[in-house]
């Protein structure tokens, strides 16, 4: 008894290992995607999600769900629909006040709402779809960022005078926009514009990258300009690298970290992606680096997060060879990438009849309370798209401080004109993790699984021994005659 009391609380002690958890699909999820849904997080440990839904033959909708370790994934709920079959999610931006701003694609048109986050999950909440931005490119693309002062930017792929980049702002926070202008025109008519993301840095200037694919929807130049709102200009503008192949340049992305700017981005002359830093504030830029020198493949572009570290962590959809396609997982030293981890990984695998295929495609990365990433994904769909698939990870850093956000009154009636149908015609089939495809990168369940049985054993085990002793002695007395 004493030696199993002296072993008990090493195994009710011990905690479970910090790797990423098995791959799961999100429940519910738009099967027909390669798309996974746009992330943010509030400050209680929980991650909302915001994506485009088909329905089957009524139109589009966009949907919220919610997710947290302890309750897992909510309900999706339809805050915007349309039955012309035209809505598409475009971009998120979530400021300060967590208030979500969404750019959306209805029409041929551009059009921008808001909520505060903890409402989001009710139509009622949002404001009317505001038409902000005219005859949008198809295929379209738009991204909308803020610096946290009440501007907002919505940049968009457009065809009003040619094709091009356009711009819209607003200096009162989403409640009145200018009209669009043509920041960049492409070189010619056989190209498009796409790939746009940007940033506002602390110096107040906004920072875009973006790409232009031609008529087959391969990958061309990629471009990199700032945008001063005093002097109301674009400045800078360069190509982010010289292209190769027939891939070209393509999924830029940029990030202000400690005072400067990064920037990645896909290069077909070696099938990778490259990084790039500014210490300047755009104004020089580093030469071309590999982020690794072993991933290969166009599988999106990556995404960024820091923690409560002040760390900065990057996420990525590449392969190694066809025996190692994955989402991985790297963090800046300052001078490189590193810690290379792969998040999921196994052989590829092309089922496009079958909707099972394995090949991680544009990966999005947050952090949650500053001490755990999550991750979401889709499938590349040469390979058989299958919705999203998301995952996450523990890590030790300090959590921040939880602070629960106070819900805001609803207004009487509802402000969006737009008809909403129920959500029961979306498709509910899930796809179940194929464990031939996914090589897990250990064995261990969540902390909650791993450590209650051994808990419950190691507390019980004691009276269960004493029980039986006791019942062994009362028997030999019951024989003794």
């Amino acid at each position: 008894m004493l030696l199993i009391c002296l072993i008990a609380p090493t195994y009710a002690l011990a905690q479970a290992p910090k790797t990423w958890g098995a791959q799961a699909p999100i429940p519910d999820y738009d099967i027909n995607t390669e798309e996974p849904p746009f992330l943010v997080a509030d400050q209680a440990n929980n991650v909302y999600a915001f994506n485009s839904q088909s329905l089957d033959d009524s139109g589009k909708l966009i949907v919220y769900r919610q997710w947290s370790e302890e309750q897992g994934w909510s309900q999706p709920n339809d805050i915007f629909a349309s039955s012309q079959n035209d809505i598409e999610l475009l971009g998120l931006f979530m400021d300060h006040d967590f208030v979500v701003h969404l750019v959306m694609y209805m029409g041929g048109n551009i059009y921008y709402s808001q909520a505060p986050l903890v409402n989001a999950g009710t139509a009622q909440a949002w404001s009317t779809p505001a038409l902000v931005g005219d005859q949008a490119q198809s295929p379209v693309g738009a991204t909308i960022v803020g610096d946290n002062k009440d501007t907002l930017v919505i940049l968009y792929a457009g065809v009003a005078d040619s094709i091009g980049l356009y711009m819209v702002k607003s200096v009162d926070n989403g409640i009145a926009w200018s009209s669009s202008e043509a920041m960049f025109h492409a070189p010619s008519s056989e190209l498009t514009v796409a790939g746009i993301n940007a940033i506002f840095t602390q110096t107040g200037l906004l920072h875009i990258v973006w790409n232009e694919f031609d008529r087959r929807g391969v990958g061309v130049s990629g471009y990199y300009a700032n945008y001063g709102l005093v002097q109301g200009q674009f400045a800078n503008t360069r190509e982010l690298d010289e292209g190769g192949l027939e891939l070209g340049i393509k999924f830029a992305t940029i990030f202000e970290y400690q005072d400067n700017l990064i920037v990645t981005y896909y290069n077909g002359k070696t099938n990778g992606h490259y990084w790039r830093v500014s210490k300047d504030d755009g104004q020089t830029w580093s030469d071309p680096v590999r982020v690794t020198p072993d991933h290969i493949g166009t599988n999106g572009p990556v995404s960024y997060a820091v923690d409560s570290n002040n760390v900065l962590h990057l996420f990525f959809g590449e392969r190694i060879d066809d025996n190692n396609h994955g989402v991985w997982h790297l963090t800046w030293n300052g001078n490189g990438w590193t810690g290379l981890e792969s998040v999921v990984r196994g052989p590829h695998v092309a089922d496009i009849p079958g909707g099972k295929g394995f090949d991680p495609h544009s990966a999005k990365g947050i952090v949650v309370n500053g001490n755990l990433l999550f991750v979401a994904w889709g499938t590349d769909g040469a390979s058989g798209v299958n919705g999203a698939w998301y995952s996450f990870k523990h890590i030790d850093t300090p959590a921040l401080p939880t602070n629960k956000l106070s819900a805001i009154p609803l207004p009487i009636q509802a402000l969006i004109p737009i008809p909403v149908p129920p959500l029961t015609s979306v498709a509910t089939s899930v796809p179940t993790p194929f464990a031939k495809a996914v090589i897990p990168l250990s064995d261990n369940v969540s902390l909650k699984r791993s450590t209650t049985g051994q808990i419950l054993f190691t507390s019980i085990a004691p009276s269960l021994l004493v029980i039986g002793i006791t019942f062994l002695i009362v028997a030999a007395s019951i024989r003794r005659p």
